[in-house]
């Protein structure tokens, strides 16, 4: 085809060829196709020529692609398409090519030739439906078809065959005008014929599919425009014309609107001619082609004025003939029927020139299922059917009977349906949430049951009437197919009525019957079993009845055998009953089974099991499972023993309900499951093997991780109660899953908040230290127990060990193996303990255990590798590395545990240190002999104390110069001074806060002596006190009242001065002691706080008193500071604090030399300059101290930097 353009800046129309421009754009079917041909003169040559035919097929079969995609995702494809990509192919491929020969042959010939010979396609297609579909057509059409032919032909004789665009090629061409005019016209009638036979076959075959595939007009277009947008842009890309055409769009702006309404043009032809073809034939489309050509051509002449010969006017006459009378050939509409008795009768598939109206009233009387046709005879009613197949009305019928059931008995039966299941509104909201409610369950089972099987029972016997009609209209020679195509063309107009105008919660409703049923056949199962309620004794029961089954077929009756062939036969006619209705509503019922047991395995889950953590669940609820749900699925779904994968894959997906929903009860209780460990060892057994059949890992852990932050994590709980509770979460975590993954995962907030606590690492050394009474469980001596086990050989490196943890979920029929796992345990622990230093045996031992749990190894989770992908090394179950872990070096633990054995060793009043050394032993074993060396040091000193104490306090022997001083060896051996004699350089630094003191005279006496006998015995050592260190043990005698109290010396100094007054003034007090004011008011608190003394001001000062009987309850009632923990050892905060002091004329120096500096190059020059001591501290300490220095006014700080003040 060929355009002429003029470029883009460049006009040369005059107003006349810009109308008739206008006049070209302005239809598809008319003036359009004249621009193509005879519009190309239009300028008269002056501009460019576009001759890239296929890219125009190209965009309009896109455009069209596009529509209807869009078309088909907002609307639906209209149920399966049966048709193959390879009929879609062969419509595309012959769409293509006679496309491409409609637009190409107006090169060759003119356009009103072109067109009026397209009128005489309606004899190919007529040859196409007869090789296609053996479709049969009487003389008179052949006729009718000849005659319109006939006339085209004389209107073409008389056109003249040259098209004006080929005349100016012609004009050029070296082979003469009258040779290639020759040439043109042969060319032309090629293509012509050519498009006769791509055509013909199109609309016949498209017409095929139709008829045999059931597509939709939609899916034709669709597919039909996607292969031809295919083809053809590998044409145009082969051929290099893409390229050629875009050049000539890109230079010439106003073919793209052209190239648009010509698309939009397009798009809209090809869905009239599908809708066309599918509604009535491609014959009539032929026909109604032939009149729109005509019609084009007419108004063609009119419009460019020129007029018509009496010859041509002839052929027009010849051409409309057959559409005067009652038929155009090979038209299908038959005026003698009354049309607005059907809506098939204004657009049949078949032609019934000869069906007298009598046989298609009473053919259209029995589709209607009229109760006057039962008095009909066989013999009419076969004659009538006989009459309407002669005239090929077979299609006609069976859309009749279509139409008579959507419009009569399917629609009564679909309302009456949708009426008996509307739910009341009081039990709307129980139908939703899917509860059990008794006046839903008497709804369901009285009302919308029984109206859901009548509707079931009248779908059934219209489909029984559907296969008779169709057998009555089809003739003898056609196959049964035809007949089951139309049962199924009948079945998906039940469907998409169902689909439409259904009742809208079936499903629901559904549910609720299942449900009804179910919980029925359970109540009778567990009567046969002996309960009579669902308390916990009978849950017990139930338990005990499911233990005792050895295997599960053990005791399981069917529905029938409990409930009886009735109940049975009623349960399973629903879901029969609806698949029979249509295969969509038979799984809308089994969906609705699955639905309603899922919420009774829930339901029963939650009831038996929840808050239950001392004994095993899982298996006694699969057995549950296998014995009630499955049997009741297997009756609701008529499954028999034959169907054994059926079966297999529904208790697959009950049992899964079951790991789901346990595991999601166990996941919401894990909180509460590490609060009662060990004892709930049975609970998280059956968690982990619901973890190992579901996917809840995820859930789990934002499960868990929520109710630690709710519960545990908060200012309200104490340090010791959190690290109790991480304890558990690791040990519980470690039996869940022993490739510490999960574990992993949730102790983050933990560990971050336990890092936040200043006293955490107090508190784990102390469980490290503190048996506990021995206890094994979760409270303080739980880390000193898991020592004792390190000791032993014994530790919880699940993921380490080299005998795997058993899976609880093998051999779950049997008892015996759920117990596996202890078994495996048992064996091991006794095979460690028999290990010997042999390396021979050794290797025997190790094998065994290897070999002990062969059938029980599992793989790791796929949770375990993700996991490591992502950065998080599995750790196994060292519960004190974890511990330890949490600040990432084990220093500070043992840091803090030296500080803590200083303190315990001070205040000890005996030498008795065999928990101490017990204690030490158990942490060399897990942090090394070389970290814990200063510690086997002090206790080293406390027992050569012990030992140099004895020897202080025994008699002198005879003779020496020490059994002379008989005064002083009477002392010492009555003194109840004792000293502990420390290597300073081993032990913490000491607390500088009261240094020295004045002791009692007698007390002062005794210690003088006991100094000088140590010179003696170690001479040239000796011995410089601390007497601000130490502990007092004495018994207070006041008021009548006597009770022994532990304090430090300097609490029992004060308290001895009141010996000699009844009241001091604190200054005073302070003065005779030795002590500043501050010190003396923090340690006398203990007194005031034990009723002894009392504390008043007088206006001048405070005056400490001994309490009288009058105000003794006074004393005792007041409220009073608790004396604040005073140690003689210096805490790691303090020696912190203490190391930074030396660095602070550093600091005043260089803010000497610069105004001001920042915290980082403060930081920067220490590093730098500062090499005795090394400066190896953090920029946080760094920035305490100077912030201390700012509390002390000794610096200033604006934000940003620090300066002198």
């Amino acid at each position: 085809m060929t355009l002429p353009y003029a470029r883009d800046g460049v006009s040369n129309e005059d107003a006349s060829a810009t109308w008739r421009r206008v006049l070209r754009e302005s239809t598809r079917f008319g003036a359009l196709e004249w621009t193509r041909g005879e519009g190309a003169n239009v300028g008269e040559g002056e501009g460019d020529v576009f001759t890239t035919t296929m890219f125009l097929v190209f965009m309009n079969r896109w455009m069209s692609m596009i529509v209807a995609g869009t078309l088909a995702a907002a609307l639906g494809w209209g149920g399966r398409n049966r048709a193959s990509s390879k009929d879609y192919a062969t419509v595309s491929v012959s769409n293509l090519l006679s496309t491409l020969c409609q637009y190409e042959v107006l090169k060759y010939l003119s356009f009103s030739v072109s067109t009026l010979a397209k009128t005489m396609k309606v004899v190919p297609v007529m040859i196409w439906g007869y090789f296609l579909d053996g479709r049969k057509f009487i003389l008179r059409e052949y006729v009718e078809a000849f005659i319109v032919t006939l006339g085209c032909f004389l209107f073409v004789v008389n056109r003249g065959w040259e098209s004006k665009v080929e005349r100016e090629f012609e004009m050029q061409s070296d082979l003469g005008v009258e040779a290639a005019r020759q040439w043109s016209m042969k060319v032309g009638i090629f293509i012509l014929l050519m498009y006769f036979v791509c055509d013909g076959f199109t609309s016949s075959y498209q017409q095929t599919m139709y008829r045999r595939d059931r597509v939709t007009v939609t899916a034709q277009v669709f597919f039909t425009s996607l292969f031809t947008t295919m083809f053809s842009f590998v044409w145009i890309v082969c051929t290099n014309q893409l390229t050629v055409a875009l050049r000539f769009v890109y230079e010439h702006s106003a073919i793209s609107r052209d190239i648009f309404i010509l698309s939009v043009a397009s798009t809209v032809a090809q869905f009239s001619i599908a809708y066309t073809i599918k509604a009535y034939s491609a014959v009539v489309l032929a026909s109604l082609m032939t009149a729109r050509q005509v019609i084009s051509v007419l108004l063609s002449c009119y419009l460019f004025g020129e007029p018509l010969t009496l010859t041509q006017w002839t052929a027009v006459a010849l051409i409309v003939l057959p559409f005067i009378g009652k038929r155009v050939a090979p038209s299908d509409v038959v005026h003698s029927i009354d049309r607005s008795s059907s809506p098939f009768q204004r657009s049949p598939d078949r032609k019934v020139s000869d069906m007298a109206v009598d046989a298609w009233r009473l053919a259209r009387s029995l589709a209607a299922n009229d109760p006057s046709t039962s008095a009909l005879s066989a013999k009419d009613v076969d004659e009538a059917f006989a009459t309407l197949r002669r005239s090929n009305c077979s299609d006609v019928l069976e859309r009749a009977f279509l139409s008579a059931f959507a419009s009569g008995v399917g629609k009564d039966a679909l309302e009456a349906w949708c009426k008996s299941c509307e739910v009341p509104a009081t039990l709307v909201r129980a139908l939703n949430d899917g509860v059990s409610d008794e006046r839903l369950d008497a709804w369901t089972r009285e009302r919308a049951a029984p109206a859901t099987l009548k509707f079931a029972e009248i779908v059934e016997s219209e489909r029984c009437r559907a296969r008779a009609f169709s057998s009555r209209a089809r003739s003898e020679n056609e196959t049964s197919a035809s007949v089951e195509a139309f049962v199924r063309v009948f079945d998906a107009e039940v469907g998409a009525m169902v689909c439409a105008r259904g009742p809208p919660r079936l499903s629901a409703i559904l549910s609720a019957w299942y449900r009804v049923q179910a919980k029925e056949y359970d109540r009778a199962v567990r009567r046969r079993w002996g309960e009579t309620s669902d308390d916990e004794e009978n849950d017990l029961m139930e338990t005990n009845m499911l233990e005792r089954q050895g295997t599960i077929s053990m005791d399981i009756a069917g529905c029938a055998e409990v409930m009886g062939l009735l109940w049975s036969a009623a349960t399973a006619e629903m879901r029969t009953a609806l698949a029979k209705c249509h295969e969509s509503l038979g799984r809308v019922a089994e969906n609705a089974a699955a639905r309603a047991l899922g919420g009774c395995v829930q339901q029963h889950v939650v009831r038996r099991c929840e808050g239950a953590f001392d004994a095993p669940k899982l298996r006694a609820t699969l057995r549950w499972v296998r014995a009630v749900p499955l049997e009741f699925f297997k009756t609701a779904l008529s499954l028999s023993a034959n169907d054994g994968a059926a079966i297999d894959s529904w208790r697959g997906r009950l049992e899964y309900a079951v790991y789901e929903h346990l595991g999601a009860l166990r996941i919401h209780e894990l909180f509460d499951i590490i609060v009662e460990y060990p004892d709930s060892l049975p609970a998280i057994t059956d968690l982990r093997t619901c973890l190992q059949n579901t996917m809840l890992h995820s859930v789990l852990v934002d499960s868990f991780v929520d109710a630690t932050r709710s519960r545990l994590l908060h200012a309200g709980a104490s340090t010791v109660d959190i690290v109790q509770q991480y304890i558990g979460t690791i040990k519980t975590l470690l039996e869940l899953d022993p490739s510490g993954v999960v574990l992993e995962l949730v102790s983050g907030p933990i560990k971050e908040y336990l890092r936040e606590r200043k006293d955490t690492i107090r508190c784990v050394v102390t469980m490290l230290t503190d048996d506990g009474g021995g206890g094994e469980g979760d409270g303080e001596g739980a880390l000193y127990a898991e020592l004792g086990r390190l000791a032993r050989g014994e530790s919880m490196e699940f993921a380490e060990s080299s005998v795997p943890a058993p899976n609880p979920s093998v051999g779950l029929m049997d008892a015996d193996n759920l117990d596996r796992m202890d078994s495996i345990t048992a064996e091991m622990v006794a095979i460690a303990a028999t290990i010997t230093e042999d390396a021979h045996e050794d290797d025997i031992v190790q094998t065994q255990q290897v070999l002990s749990g062969w059938d029980a190894w599992e793989p790791e989770p796929v949770e375990t590798e993700a996991a490591a992908s992502r950065g998080r090394r599995r750790k196994g179950g060292d519960i004190i590395g974890l511990l330890v872990g949490i600040y990432g070096s084990k220093e500070l633990f043992i840091n803090e545990y030296r500080t803590m054995l200083a303190e315990k060793l001070l205040a000890k009043t005996t030498y008795d240190t065999d928990r101490e050394m017990h204690a030490l032993e158990l942490l060399k074993l897990r942090f090394g002999e070389g970290s814990l060396h200063n510690c086997e040091v002090m206790l080293k000193d406390f027992a050569d104390s012990k030992r140099t104490n004895a020897n202080i306090k025994v008699q002198p022997t005879t003779g020496t110069p020490s059994a002379k001083d008989r005064r002083a060896n009477d002392i010492l051996m009555h003194t109840p001074v004792e000293a502990t004699i420390v290597s300073s350089m081993f032990w913490p630094a000491f607390s500088t806060d009261v240094t020295d003191f004045k002791l009692p005279q007698e007390i002062q006496e005794q210690m003088d002596l006991y100094a000088k006998r140590y010179h003696q015995i170690k001479a040239p050592r000796k011995m410089e006190w601390r007497p601000a260190l130490g502990i007092v043990v004495m018994d207070v005698t006041h008021n009548d009242r006597t009770f022994e109290v532990s304090v430090n010396p300097l609490q029992a100094t004060i308290l001895h001065h009141f010996q000699r007054a009844e009241s001091w003034r604190a200054s005073d007090l302070a003065h005779e002691v030795g002590v500043s004011v501050d010190a003396l008011r923090r340690r006398i608190a203990v007194w005031i706080n034990h009723g002894v003394l009392i504390e008043r001001n007088d206006g001048q000062g405070v005056v400490y008193a001994l309490t009288e009987l009058t105000d003794e309850v006074d004393a005792m009632d007041g409220v009073h500071n608790d004396d604040e923990h005073i140690s003689g050892v210096v805490t790691a905060e303090e020696s912190a604090a203490t190391g930074m002091m030396v660095y602070e004329q550093y600091v005043m120096g260089m803010l000497t030399n610069f105004p001001s500096l920042s915290l980082d190059r403060i930081h920067n020059m220490l590093k730098m300059f500062v090499v005795d001591p090394v400066y190896d501290k953090s920029i946080e300490d760094l920035e305490q101290f100077l912030l201390g220095l700012v509390a002390q006014d000794k610096l200033s700080a604006d934000g940003t930097s620090f300066s002198k003040k």
